[in-house]
């Protein structure tokens, strides 16, 4: 993913092709996934077929986003929201599909699964156009550096179809903060990060009430408490 968007940074830290090359980090990136699969399979004969297809799910979701990256394809906000949860739900459905395997447990839990993954990439879109304490100069705003199709982008040119700074902008891929901050304060004015804080406010109370129903789980409300405390700690 880190190579496929020419990421520099990634969760704080130098992306690990910057640090030991392209070659030793696709090389071993595909050699743990077959260590997983390995795993997988002396766990239970149906476990590699869902790791199998919850890895497709992913690469699905990773060339949709390559796609209208690369074409500056503006996708409808349904299309976007396949994506999130093929790109940033297919391990938490994965893990809930393997855990069925050895339980009786009968309640439904993939939505909450798809939810917390569409929950979870639009969190990081709208985090990734504000910073906070830990922002630096590389990490800025990134998603524009790299072009990419994000929530609060497809909704900015989805309700003003006629302007073209935005991307404009992201076709330089540009690295300049100045510029960046100028597309910051586009999105800004077209209402896309109010929009963004809407949607994922009506996504966490989905989660919390579907966990309530299902009789409470501590440590995945603290985990919805810590996603909304970061989201709370940025700014424009």
């Amino acid at each position: 993913d880190d190579i496929q968007d020419e990421a520099i940074m990634r969760n704080g830290f130098p992306v690990t092709n910057s640090v030991y090359g392209l070659h030793y980090s696709i090389n071993a990136a595909n050699y743990l996934q077959f260590i997983a699969c390995e795993k997988f399979f002396n766990l239970h004969p149906m476990a590699v077929k869902i790791v199998i297809e919850q890895f497709m799910e992913y690469y699905k979701g990773q060339g949709m986003d390559l796609y209208w990256k690369e074409k500056f394809i503006c996708p409808k906000e349904e299309d976007y929201n396949i994506l999130a949860v093929r790109k940033s739900g297919w391990l938490n459905i994965m893990v809930v599909k393997l855990m069925k395997l050895f339980s009786t447990y009968e309640e439904d839990v993939l939505s909450l699964a798809s939810t917390f993954g569409l929950y979870r990439q639009i969190h990081d879109d709208y985090c990734n156009l504000r910073h906070d304490e830990d922002t630096n100069e590389n990490s800025y705003c990134d998603d524009l550096t790299e072009g990419k199709m994000s929530f609060l982008v497809i909704h900015a040119l989805r309700k003003n179809p006629d302007d073209k700074k935005i991307i404009n902008i992201l076709k330089q891929r540009s690295k300049n903060i100045e510029i960046k901050r100028y597309c910051v304060k586009i999105l800004e004015s077209y209402g896309s990060f109010k929009y963004a804080k809407d949607v994922l406010d009506e996504l966490e109370e989905k989660m919390r009430t579907e966990i309530d129903r299902l009789g409470g789980n501590p440590p995945f409300v603290k985990l919805l408490d810590d996603f909304r405390n970061k989201m709370l700690k940025t700014h424009i």
